[in-house]
């Protein structure tokens, strides 16, 4: 092996990652809890609901009463096991509740029972998001965690990468590197 073999082979896997990298584009900083002044571009975003740190998601707001998110989203599922949860399964959306009002906003991209949330963040971020994305998007985390999901939760084995953004009240559960969920409450 010569001596430019490794430096010519990493340069060729890095050229092979940067070809398949998803474009990231320059946004001013907005709404969107974009501190970066940067968001993921989508090239062609989903048509669905979308989500804001520190919001919520589209018609059902942090701090709203479970029946303005019902009239908006159509009727909740009541959570026979824990009541202070209500679903929505077709949009892929579940709720914490505390004295009827919603304190935190569960958006499932990747679970059995619940069909996928369609749509994203203003800047892009969604179903699709890698966890480069987002912190490329969210900048530093807060807080990071691994671990492996138990034989009882819904995907067992599965490498659970969870971040946190706790000053902004966001929380991104990666499993196996593919977005499954993400909370949003307020900070």
């Amino acid at each position: 092996m010569s001596r430019y073999s490794r430096p010519v082979s990493r340069l060729i896997v890095a050229a092979a990652l940067a070809s398949c990298a998803t474009p990231i584009a320059r946004t001013p900083i907005g709404s969107d809890g974009n501190t970066h002044g940067t968001a993921l571009a989508a090239a062609k975003a989903p048509a669905g609901r979308s989500w804001r740190v520190g919001y919520g998601v589209e018609g059902c707001p942090i701090g709203a009463m479970l029946l303005t998110c019902e009239a908006a989203l159509g009727p909740s599922v009541a959570n026979a096991e824990f009541h202070e949860f209500a679903t929505w399964p077709a949009l892929g959306i579940e709720v914490a509740i505390k004295d009827d009002h919603v304190i935190t906003v569960f958006v499932e991209y990747h679970a059995k029972a619940l069909s996928p949330f369609v749509g994203t963040d203003p800047g892009g971020i969604g179903a699709t998001a890698t966890i480069a994305q987002v912190l490329y998007a969210y900048g530093p985390a807060t807080g990071a965690s691994d671990s492996i999901v138990s034989e009882f939760g819904e995907f067992p084995g599965a490498a659970d990468h969870t971040i946190t953004f706790g000053d902004r009240g966001l929380t991104f559960t990666f499993y196996d590197g593919a977005l499954a969920h993400l909370s949003i409450s307020k900070p």
